[in-house]
């Protein structure tokens, strides 16, 4: 009896003020405090509050910094980045990049799922970004982190209030003051971008082989650097400090000088840049050095004075769960490009059943696809696949297309209209979703009516046209040839002589299609999924 009555004291002082536990949670979740830092940074404040896990943090930056010499986390996402211009792959080794793939998959299979399909090739063009070379924008995530700040300042000085306790306070306001400089160093901005900005480059983005989705980024003059990012050097060397202070001389910059003492000018006539060193490291890699090996003796501090408080521990403890769950939020969240300085425009969507039929019909129309085919199917390819990539597209194409299962209209069937800028309907411009439209339907080649210069069809028969120009393969007539079109059941294009003739077994409409002429279709089933357009200027 006496041992349930000892019990039950202690167990009640524990949950009245459990001042033990509160040295414990301090040291738990540093990986939870790095991941939201380098989702976050990037500018003069960082919403990462404190919480739990920021000691642990502050000796793995530490550790870090004498190591390697960087602050991102290792990349949590796998991935491959192709230049579709050179054919050279790498393997990504900074975390930005990886998220920045997680994050498109994530947003794709929100506004295009792929069903039972084999690829979906999602194809962006990137536009001009407003910050400079070392600034990132703030966002909706930053007022939510200093919601967060206000409300542990609020609960820290209730005890203050009521019973003159400041001790919690004191702790809240350091951590936080904290936690706001180790968000502020410049060494985040240099990790997170490449020295060059405005890459004209085509970039593909993967897992790889086995992998269901291909990022593609069109860089039209405004792309970061996604090959020099992905294997970016040491910030121990002086060339990732480089994007400093472009203009004029700075902390971490100077200009170079030839041996006369003159400037050393770019072909532009922009003044070439090179790091400032001392005792031959960078001076911003130095300030970072020097920040953390402060960083860790404060926390260390921080944790010992927790230690000694034992009254009031439950403010303590909702203060350091509140800013856990921020960060863990923080470090979990999807990010648009553009906070990453990648402002991308989806272009349109390329969803096959086979990954074969995905790379030609990207290749068919952006004649860059070549390199991801040894990514892809690393051993030998068939023989209508060798004659296809060879330049022979005769016998893949008419396989595919004659195929029972449905595997869509190949791209090199299909060629830019001389006599319409774009396609046309009478619902291009209704945003809400097509009637009969079937979304589990495999090879949905297009990202839908938002999504420039490809538009849809029109929802019901009767309303709305296509103007489009099918033209055969370059082979003799064949006597019997079908080119099916949304299910094969409802409509499709037999081929006869030199044309093609529609057929539809819901609607008695048949149209001749001949190669050289423009068309009009008026009876369209309602759930007919495939478009067709013309392709944009940028493209090249």
């Amino acid at each position: 009896m006496l041992d349930f009555i000892t019990t039950k004291l202690q167990l009640s002082a524990q949950w009245e003020n459990p001042s033990d536990v509160t040295t414990v949670l301090m040291v738990i979740g540093g990986d939870v405090v790095q991941k939201a830092l380098a989702q976050t940074t990037g500018c003069l404040y960082t919403p990462v509050c404190f919480s739990f896990g920021w000691v642990t943090y502050a000796f793995m930056a530490l550790v870090g910094i004498i190591g390697d010499g960087r602050l991102l986390p290792p990349p949590d996402y796998p991935v491959k980045v192709f230049n579709l211009g050179s054919g050279y792959c790498r393997e990504n080794k900074n975390w930005t990049v990886g998220r920045i793939m997680r994050d498109m998959e994530a947003y794709m299979s929100r506004v295009e799922p792929m069903g039972h399909s084999g690829i979906r090739i999602s194809i962006w063009k990137a536009e001009e970004n407003p910050n400079r070379h070392t600034k990132h924008s703030y966002s909706k995530i930053h007022i939510l982190g200093l919601v967060t700040t206000v409300v542990q300042l609020a609960i820290a000085s209730i005890p203050l209030i009521l019973y003159g306790d400041w001790g919690i306070l004191l702790l809240t306001v350091a951590g936080t003051l904290l936690a706001l400089v180790a968000g502020a160093l410049p060494q985040w901005r240099v990790e997170k971008l490449p020295n060059r900005q405005h890459s004209n480059a085509k970039f593909a983005l993967t897992s790889g082989n086995g992998s269901k989705d291909i990022m593609i980024v069109m860089g039209n003059g405004h792309c970061l650097d996604l090959e020099e990012l992905c294997a970016q050097e040491t910030p121990r060397n002086g060339k990732p400090w480089e994007k400093f202070e472009r203009e004029q001389p700075g902390l971490f910059t100077k200009p170079q000088r030839r041996p006369d003492d003159s400037l050393l000018l770019h072909r532009t006539g922009t003044q070439v840049m090179s790091a400032r060193t001392i005792w031959g490291l960078p001076s911003g890699f130095w300030i970072t050095l020097c920040v953390c090996v402060v960083q860790s003796l404060a926390w260390l501090v921080i944790l010992i004075t927790s230690a000694a408080l034992s009254q009031n521990t439950w403010f303590l403890i909702l203060i350091g769960v509140l800013g856990m769950f921020q960060n863990a939020y923080l470090a979990a969240v999807e990010r648009s490009p553009r906070h990453r300085n990648l402002p991308l425009k989806m272009v349109e969507t390329i969803v096959t059943q086979k990954v074969m039929d995905g790379l030609m019909d990207f290749e068919s129309v952006y004649r860059c696809g070549r390199p991801l085919v040894s990514e892809f199917f690393p051993g030998p390819l068939r023989e209508e696949e060798t004659a296809w990539w060879s330049g022979d597209t005769q016998a893949y194409d008419e396989g595919r297309v004659q195929s029972k299962t449905y595997r869509g209209v190949p791209r090199s069937f299909m060629r830019k209209s001389p006599s319409a800028h774009s396609l046309t309907t009478k619902a291009q411009t209704d945003k809400a979703p097509l009637a009969g439209q079937d979304s589990k339907r495999p090879d949905r080649t297009s990202a839908g009516p938002s999504h420039h210069p490809y538009s849809v069809v029109a929802p019901t028969p009767l309303q709305g046209s296509i103007e489009a120009d099918l033209w055969p393969p370059k082979s003799p007539p064949l006597a019997h040839q079908t080119l099916a079109l949304g299910t094969p059941d409802e409509m499709s294009f037999e081929k006869s002589g030199e044309g093609w003739q529609m057929s539809s077994s819901k609607h008695a409409s048949h149209q001749s299609l001949v190669p050289s002429q423009s068309s009009t279709f008026q009876h369209i089933p309602a759930n007919l999924d495939t478009t067709i357009g013309e392709f944009p200027e940028w493209m090249g």
